[in-house]
């Protein structure tokens, strides 16, 4: 090997020291850094599970709430239809007490027309008679003397007023 220039005990020499630099190196190098690698690569699987397990909950949440959310909207409704109920209810029942109340204003306004027209009535029943009284004691006056005028017209007035026929 010599006529190669290749010296035998340097060859060796560079193996063994080739073989301690692997060895050092395989130590001290190598192991920390796949120990470091493997660090890493567990942090990475921990932060990628978190990240599912944050998105299986996120998705859960959403679920919940859309659960949440369509049970609120049936009980919104359901309070809707039940206040629409209560309403027409209690419309059918002011109508009706309306409707009661206004009879009763009819029925008092009937009376007081009644009331009222008994009392024109009787007014005119007064003026008739006074006229009738005036005429009666003109065309007395030039047949009788004024006292069987006076007698006579009071007898009559009398009798209106009781509602005997005038004779």
């Amino acid at each position: 090997m010599e006529k190669l220039g290749i010296n035998a005990f340097q060859l060796l020499a560079q193996g063994v020291n080739f073989l301690i630099l692997m060895f050092v190196l395989k130590k001290f190098l190598l192991k920390p850094l796949l120990a470091l690698l493997e660090k890493r690569k567990a942090s990475i699987s921990e932060q990628i599970k978190a990240e599912e397990d944050l998105s299986k909950r996120i998705k859960d949440t959403e679920r919940k709430d859309q659960a949440v959310l369509k049970q609120a909207k049936l009980k919104a409704d359901e309070i809707i239809k039940q206040a629409q109920v209560l309403a027409r209810k209690e419309a059918v029942e002011i109508l009706a007490a309306t409707r009661q109340e206004s009879k009763k204003i009819l029925a008092r306004a009937d009376m007081d027309a009644k009331l009222e027209f008994r009392k024109s009535q009787a007014r005119l029943q007064t003026m008739v008679i006074k006229e009738a009284a005036v005429l009666a004691n003109r065309a007395l006056a030039e047949v009788l003397s004024k006292e069987d005028q006076k007698k006579i017209t009071e007898v009559q007035i009398a009798k209106l007023v009781k509602g005997e026929e005038y004779v």
